[in-house]
């Protein structure tokens, strides 16, 4: 089987979920199933390594992503992501899933290692984000890079997550676990790592780009080796936004 079918399939069995409360797991996707591949979308939509279409009540599980190029050429509307794992989740869990040695690049659109846009609630255990470039190169609508979340719209719990050695890029907002917080919905960060990150941004912070701190719980979580590089000076620093030296 190509990756090209594979992948089709795997996006098949997904639009399945679409609407339910089942959940699909156990699909690995490795280096020796999908070698050197490129996803690529050039319109108003948003793309993920294994599904770019918003879905609701679905949980992931067991997948990984290796040496995979993401492109998000251009789109022009709000709420548009691409990520490693889904561009844009409504209500979703993702569960022992990892994004390895990848190329996340968009134009417009909310950039990240796991889930691009997140709409609604949104849990995140035992994930990880590793030796990978994540980028976002034009945002007329304000979107950012994050480790975990490009942009978070409502309740998320990361739990038991690390990202490492890893890039970002944004000419907005990026931030290790999470690029940019739109509601004072609550934010659990949990049991989680970040290490050895450079990031380049308008403004950047280790737990998120922009935050509103009533609404952050980060317990029993660890930082270390982080670069921070700015594009724009930094504004309206607070203590969860750290600003470069």
């Amino acid at each position: 089987m190509t990756s090209e079918v594979l992948h089709q399939k795997i996006l098949v069995e997904l639009e399945q979920f679409i609407g339910s409360s089942q959940s699909l797991s156990n699909i690995d996707i490795t280096q020796s199933i999908i070698q050197n591949s490129s996803i690529l979308s050039n319109g108003d939509y948003s793309i993920g390594g294994i599904i770019g279409i918003t879905i609701s009540n679905v949980s992931i599980t067991n997948i990984t992503i290796k040496y995979v190029n993401i492109t998000a050429f251009f789109a022009n509307i709000s709420g548009a992501g691409a990520a490693g794992i889904i561009g844009k989740a409504d209500i979703a869990i993702i569960i022992n899933c990892s994004v390895e040695y990848s190329i996340i690049n968009s134009v417009n659109q909310a950039s990240a290692g796991l889930v691009g846009y997140s709409q609604l609630n949104l849990t995140i255990i035992n994930c990880s984000i590793n030796n990978s470039v994540i980028n976002n190169n034009n945002s007329i609508h304000l979107y950012s890079t994050g480790g975990i979340i490009g942009v978070s719209n409502n309740t998320v719990l990361i739990d038991n997550c690390m990202i490492s050695n890893c890039t970002m890029d944004s000419i907005t907002f990026s931030g290790s676990f999470i690029g940019m917080q739109l509601k004072d919905s609550s934010i659990q960060i949990l049991n989680s790592q970040v290490h050895t990150i450079q990031m380049r941004c308008k403004q950047c912070g280790i737990i998120s780009g922009t935050v509103k701190l009533e609404s952050y719980t980060v317990k029993n979580s660890q930082v270390s080796d982080i670069i921070i590089l700015t594009v724009i000076q930094l504004n309206n620093c607070v203590s969860l936004i750290f600003q470069p030296k």
